[in-house]
């Protein structure tokens, strides 16, 4: 089958298959078998539109599934010199996974909970990631700014008369 590959688009139509992900050398590509192949521009659009989303939400995926694999590999195998460090970087796939809805955020939420529980209960003191440090800074410091705002004299405001 030869299909023509669009630059512009980053994807093309050819009969009832959307053709996409294509890799740099443009010399694979993947096949999207769509039963009923939109007609409108825009339905061809919003199937574009959910392949590309679809693609984004994998790769977020893949990459804290990883990275939590990885964790719990070190912790069965004991090594625990470096599940600190890889714990902050698997906060933060969760969390940018929760950001783009590729998760809900309560899921994500549930995960980190859930790794920090394992990883406790391995070296037997509590772990804090960089991650949560740096966050927990910026609350203390804003807590500080707020304080010194509300303690501002306030002018009171000049009253104007209606006609």
């Amino acid at each position: 089958m030869i299909v023509q590959y669009s630059k512009i688009q980053n994807s093309c139509q050819h009969g009832n298959f959307l053709v996409d992900s294509f890799s740099k050398d443009n010399s694979t590509y993947q096949l999207i078998n769509l039963s009923k192949m939109p007609i409108k521009k825009s339905a061809i659009k919003r199937a574009k539109q959910s392949i590309v989303r679809r693609d984004k939400n994998r790769a977020l995926k893949k990459t804290f599934r990883e990275t939590v694999k990885t964790i719990t590999k070190d912790l069965q195998e004991k090594k625990t010199d470096t599940v600190a460090s890889k714990l902050s970087t698997a906060y933060k796939a969760l969390d940018k996974a929760a950001k783009n809805n590729a998760i809900h955020k309560n899921a994500a939420a549930r995960r980190k909970s859930r790794l920090t529980k394992k990883i406790n209960a391995v070296l037997g003191k509590a772990v804090v990631p960089v991650s949560a440090k740096i966050k927990q800074e910026n609350k203390k410091s804003a807590t500080k700014k707020k304080v010194k705002q509300t303690t501002k004299k306030s002018t009171p405001k000049k009253e104007t008369k209606k006609k």
